[in-house]
C-alpha cells in the first residue's frame, strides 16, 4: 500500500513507527519515510514456525499493557507535535488509542483484529483475559476500518468499508529474480516459507532425493542441494521477498494473510499446513482457493519432509477462472489520500 501511496503523492510526509525490520519499509518505496522503532503490540508467541502459545500471548499482551498509558501519552504528544494529519495502523489497537487522544482520525486496515485472535486464547489464560476488553475499547476509537479479504465481523470497529486484496508485488519479472537468487531455469521450484523461526526439529534430508522439485530457503530452514540465502543475501542481491514469491512456483507455508497475498498477485501455487489453534485459518483455507490452486499437507508429513505426493496433487489442480480482483494497494491508497484532502 505505501508504494501506491508513493506514486500517487510522492510529496507526502509519512512517518513509520513499528518494531518490524526497517528494510521492510525501504525497499523499492517511492518516496522517502521517517522511521521510529515502536513496539506497538505483541503479535503471538511462537516456539516455531507453525506452534502457537494462546496462554503466553496473552500474558505477554497484559505485561505490555502495564505501560500502555505512559506509551498513548507519549505517542499522542508527539503526533500533535509532527503536525500528523491521519494515523494508519495494521492492525495494533494503540494506533486507534493514540489517534482518540491525541485528536487525529485514525484508520486501521487489516483481515482479523486482536480482540477476536486472543477471544479464543481466553481460557488458556484467564488472569490475562482482561486485555481483550481494553483492546476491544481501543478499536471502537477508529474513525475507518478498511476490512480486507479474509474476514470476520470485526465488530469492535463502528465503521468499516471492504477493499480488495493487498499484497506485496514482485519488484523483479520471474527470469530476472531467478537468475539473482541462483534458482535454475525450467525447473519446477519450491519456496519453504516459516519465517524467521524456521521449522524447528524438522528433518527435511529426503527432499535432497526429490529430483522433481528445485527447493529454496530462507533463514533457519535448509534443503540441501537447494537454493538457501540468508536474510542478508537478499538485500546484497537486490532481492524482496515478495520476488522470491514470483518467482517460484509453489510456496509451502501456514496460511496467513501475509503470504497468502503475496501468492494471490505474484500467482504463485501453495501447499499449505495447519498453524495450531488460530481463529484466521479455517477463513482463509476455504476462501483463498477462489485466487490459486492450493493444497494441504500434513505438519507431520512437512516435518518428515514428505512432500513429493502432496506436490503432484497440487500440480493437477486447475487455476481459478475467475479469481476476484487484487488491486486493493489501489484502493486504499486513493481512499487515504480522499481522508486527508479532507
Amino acid at each position: 500500500m505505501l508504494r501506491a501511496l508513493g506514486r500517487r503523492a510522492p510529496d507526502l510526509r509519512v512517518q513509520i513507527r513499528s518494531a518490524a525490520p526497517v528494510r521492510l519499509f525501504l525497499a523499492a518505496m517511492p518516496i522517502p519515510l521517517e522511521i521510529a522503532r515502536r513496539v506497538n503490540d505483541v503479535g503471538v508467541v511462537q516456539s516455531d514456525g507453525l506452534t502457537l502459545d494462546g496462554g503466553a500471548t496473552l500474558r505477554r499482551y497484559a505485561e505490555f499493557s502495564k505501560g500502555r498509558e505512559a506509551i498513548i501519552d507519549a505517542e499522542a504528544e508527539s503526533i500533535r507535535r509532527d503536525r500528523v494529519d491521519l494515523i494508519f495502523g495494521d492492525i495494533p489497537p494503540l494506533a486507534s488509542a493514540v489517534g482518540g487522544r491525541a485528536g487525529v482520525p485514525s484508520v486501521a486496515m487489516g483481515n482479523f483484529d486482536w480482540e477476536w485472535i486472543y477471544g479464543e486464547w481466553a481460557g488458556e489464560a484467564p488472569e490475562a483475559a482482561h486485555v481483550i476488553d481494553s483492546i476491544r475499547e481501543d478499536y471502537a476509537a477508529t474513525d475507518l476500518l478498511l476490512r480486507l479479504p479474509f474476514h470476520d465481523e470485526m465488530r469492535a470497529f463502528p465503521r468499516q468499508e471492504d477493499v480488495p486484496l493487498v499484497g506485496r508485488r514482485a519488484a523483479l519479472d520471474r527470469d530476472e529474480a531467478r537468475r539473482r537468487a541462483g534458482i535454475p531455469e525450467k525447473v519446477r521450484a519450491v519456496l519453504l516459507s516459516f519465517g524467521g523461526m524456521g521449522l524447528g526439529e524438522a528433518d527435511l534430508r529426503r527432499l535432497a532425493r526429490d529430483r522433481d522439485h528445485h527447493y529454496v530457503t530462507v533463514g533457519a530452514t535448509k534443503v540441501v542441494g537447494g537454493t538457501h540465502l540468508e536474510e542478508w543475501e537478499l538485500q546484497a542481491r537486490g532481492l524482496l521477498y515478495e520476488d522470491l514469491v514470483g518467482a517460484v512456483d509453489v510456496v509451502v507455508t501456514k496460511p496467513g494473510y501475509g503470504i497468502v497475498s503475496e501468492c494471490a498477485v505474484n500467482r504463485c501455487a501453495m501447499l499449505y499446513t495447519r498453524r495450531g489453534t488460530f481463529r484466521e485459518y479455517p477463513i482463509l483455507v476455504e476462501e483463498m482457493q477462489d485466487y490459486f490452486p492450493a493444497e494441504y499437507v500434513d505438519p507431520d508429513d512437512l516435518r518428515k519432509g514428505e512432500l513429493l505426493e502432496p506436490l503432484r496433487r497440487l500440480a493437477a489442480r486447475p487455476w481459478p477462472e475467475s479469481p476476484p480482483p487484487i488491486d486493493g494497494a489501489e484502493a486504499v491508497a486513493a481512499r487515504v489520500l480522499e481522508m486527508l484532502e479532507r
